[in-house]
């Protein structure tokens, strides 16, 4: 079950990758890895209320409280850190949202791989990107997907998953 799930999120620093932090608003259990300390949005700085105001407006036209409930609610299920190997080791899923880049990509899992327990499945936001060549910069090619939501994300019911063809069952 997704809400008892730990997940990990790299996002980027720009709008887009903190608006993916919306994401996990039903589940708690969520880091957010800044990969530099510059690149962390903290949610207790309040960064993320632009990129919370849109579902708010739209989902809580009626009810102001509501939309605050929400808000908090989102932003207390988000912990960060800027030490990705200290928190992967506990994590459930992984989602990467960084610059599209192979090289980049490709070292970011690499690492991430020689820390994550066996059962951790990896996921990309990758638009331009091959899923396999990301996943082969790892150890885990069965526990590797692509994961691209749509926008508005926490409006949109819909998650594009690309998979490999020997994903595991469980990872999907």
């Amino acid at each position: 079950m997704v809400s008892e799930s730990t997940w990990m999120l790299c996002p980027s620093a720009g709008r887009l990758g903190a608006c993916y932090l919306r994401v996990p608003s039903d589940f708690c259990g969520v880091c957010c890895v800044g990969l530099s300390p510059s690149s962390l949005l903290l949610p207790q700085q309040q960064d993320l209320s632009p990129c919370l105001q849109a579902p708010v407006n739209a989902l809580f036209l009626l009810s102001a409280q509501a939309g605050d409930e929400f808000v908090a609610k989102t932003l207390s299920c988000l912990s960060t850190s800027t030490d990705a190997a200290s928190v992967v080791h506990s994590t459930d899923l992984v989602v990467e949202a960084i610059v599209e880049n192979l090289k980049v990509k490709n070292e970011l899992f690499q690492r991430l791989d020689k820390f994550a327990a066996e059962h951790t499945v990896f996921a990309s936001n990758t638009s331009s990107l091959q899923i396999t060549s990301i996943a082969n910069s790892t150890t885990r090619q069965d526990r590797f997907a692509g994961l691209h939501f749509f926008n508005p994300v926490p409006m949109m019911k819909l998650v594009e998953v690309s998979r490999r063809l020997d994903l595991c069952a469980f990872a999907l």
